[in-house]
């Protein structure tokens, strides 16, 4: 006959738990099931069940609905919000949700960030961002950067959902006061492509957009993402424009000066001369 294995004491028991030893650690440590830990700690004031709903999973600290939220607003993401409360992601996700806060999405979650960091490590995260974002180009996350580094409210790879299956994309979207789709081009479009580019166009535009194509192509000049985005902001802060360019599409240099638009006119679309913030 096997001899009766005797537990601690059931407080002892609960401050194991409570330590960060999950049911099934103590269990395998005393030599039993997880049913004779659960059934003495489970009664005992101050047991925590898992946040997840399930009871033997490990302790979890109870965190202030209030300071999940105020740490959050306060720019700290969610894992770091957890690690600091030395609680769940989860947990964090459904404080949030439940008292109604909005949830940064990856764009907004990335800006966050990039305020955050110093120049070097943005430069990093820049390439890393690069290497993931598919066919976003190193010139959209540049000027991404330096319109996010300087406040500006903006998207990469923007979804327009006006199309019935599938949503086209903008590249940079410039989200306020005045939405602004930023279309950086290194190489001209084919007369194949070109309907398609017209048709995607338009549908942007419909949406109740302004386009900015900045052109590359053949050009002695590069992107100068300061130049371009100083042009922009001219553009946003001249709010008695905003109503005259929705709608339309105009095109630039990489120095933000005008160039022709020479094999860049779209079909079916309103074009405006560079216009002056």
């Amino acid at each position: 006959m096997t001899p009766k294995i005797e537990l601690p004491d059931p407080s002892h028991l609960l401050e194991l738990h409570k330590s960060g030893m999950s049911v099934q650690q103590l269990a395998d440590k005393f030599g039993v099931s997880c049913c004779p830990i659960y059934n003495r700690i489970k009664g005992l004031p101050g047991y925590v069940p898992h946040s997840g709903g399930s009871k033997r999973g490990s302790y979890r600290a109870v965190a202030d609905s209030a300071k999940v939220i105020s740490l959050y607003q306060q720019g700290m993401s969610e894992i770091a919000v957890a690690k600091e409360l030395g609680i769940t992601r989860m947990v964090v996700r459904t404080r949030l949700v439940n008292a109604g806060v909005h949830i940064r999405d990856r764009s907004e979650a990335l800006r966050n960030r990039w305020r955050q960091v110093s120049e070097s490590d943005r430069r990093r995260l820049m390439e890393r961002v690069f290497e993931n974002s598919g066919h976003i180009s190193r010139d959209d996350v540049e000027m991404f950067a330096e319109l996010t580094k300087h406040g500006i409210a903006c998207k990469l790879n923007h979804p327009v959902p006006i199309r019935q299956h599938w949503p086209y994309r903008i590249d940079v979207a410039i989200l306020e006061p005045l939405r602004i789709a930023v279309e950086i081009q290194r190489s001209g479009w084919s007369v194949k492509r070109r309907p398609y580019i017209s048709e995607r166009a338009k549908y942007i535009l419909n949406g109740g957009w302004f386009m900015v194509y900045v052109l590359l192509q053949n050009r002695p000049t590069a992107l100068d993402v300061c130049k371009v985005r100083k042009y922009l902001c001219s553009l946003l802060d001249a709010s008695g424009l905003h109503d005259s360019l929705i709608g339309k599409y105009t095109v630039i240099g990489g120095d933000a000066k005008n160039v022709s638009r020479i094999g860049f006119d779209l079909d079916g679309c309103t074009f405006i001369e560079r216009p002056e913030g």
